[in-house]
């Protein structure tokens, strides 16, 4: 597998959602979806501005009707298992639908196009709001993770998407300000 920029590759994935949430796409197959938040964890938010990393760890959360792979009710045992599929069934999903948006097809054509020449792996989370809402479902989700300290590990580094313009560093503090929830059980 070759380094990517995954910043770079973040962004695109975060236009192409919020672009494909204008179209029938997202309609049709989630209802009436909010995209809250762009995230990403891992190498690619503890990385130095010029270095590449091996994958991108990335969440999405939403609001809507959520299919159940995405869900902590899938039937995988380690629900994270198989995350790198994710990205590929949305961008296949969206660029097999009927785009009408230009800028959102090019997208689309040239993110697949460099997942599948650098073999690129994308683990992608989309999960709903009860992330920041609902404790239980934190725990419940935590429990479908090889590792139990996930949140807290992703959290403890992460990066989210700013104004429509990039990703920057952010604590778990903000969430707690922005979405008025108790988060202490993600603390590192």
């Amino acid at each position: 597998m070759k380094r990517i920029d995954a910043v770079n590759l973040a962004e695109k994935i975060t236009r192409i959602m919020k672009l494909s949430a204008k179209e029938y796409f997202f309609t049709s197959l989630m209802g009436k979806t909010k995209f809250f938040e762009f995230l990403v964890f891992g190498s690619t938010a503890r990385k130095c501005d010029s270095e590449q990393v091996g994958d991108l760890d990335m969440i999405i959360v939403a609001d809507g009707c959520l299919p159940d792979s995405y869900g902590i009710n899938h039937v995988e045992e380690d629900w994270y298992g198989e995350l790198h599929q994710n990205i590929t069934d949305v961008l296949g999903w969206i660029h097999c639908s009927d785009i009408s948006d230009y800028e959102l097809s090019t997208l689309v054509d040239e993110v697949l196009d460099e997942l599948y020449y650098t073999d690129s792996r994308v683990d992608l989370h989309i999960l709903p709001i009860d992330l920041f809402k609902n404790k239980d479902y934190r725990k419940k989700a935590s429990m479908k993770h090889k590792d139990p300290n996930f949140f807290k590990n992703c959290f403890s580094s992460m990066m989210r998407f700013r104004n429509g313009e990039q990703f920057v560093p952010v604590g778990v503090s903000y969430f707690e300000y922005k979405y008025k929830c108790d988060l202490r059980d993600i603390k590192k």
